[in-house]
């Protein structure tokens, strides 16, 4: 099928090899694979994680790519590379990576909130 798209006139959109280079972004090591396959973005028919790994990794190498998802790194990277979203997302996996952990948490500000009522209505009276 990449065959095919790449032997086709230059007019048209090259979604497949698009498509493939953009998995060739996305994806590294096996470890990539692996979080893309539980995620259930894409379906490992191969015999292991490594070969998925290999084959978009080499995939460029070996077609021309005209990427037309150039708009969409554009928004990852936007995304990513502002400073909220750095602090959120090392927050949840390095604090809330547990449930308990996030538990925890809701209960101390709740005894926080209770604990400066308490100091306010006795200060009132």
């Amino acid at each position: 099928m990449v065959a095919f798209e790449q032997s086709q006139p230059a007019i048209y959109e090259k979604t497949l090899s698009s498509y493939l280079g953009l998995m060739d972004s996305l994806i590294n090591t096996e470890k990539d694979v692996a979080i893309l396959v539980r995620s259930g973005i894409i379906e490992n028919y191969l015999q292991n994680n490594e070969q998925v790994a290999n084959f978009c990794n080499h995939f460029s190498k070996i077609f021309v790519l005209n990427y037309c998802f150039h708009w969409l790194c554009k928004d990852v990277k936007r995304y990513s590379e502002l400073t909220w979203h750095k602090y959120r997302a090392r927050l949840m996996h390095d604090y809330f990576s547990n449930p308990w952990s996030v538990i925890s948490v809701v209960a101390a500000i709740i005894l926080l909130i209770l604990s400066f009522l308490q100091t306010y209505y006795s200060a009132a009276k």
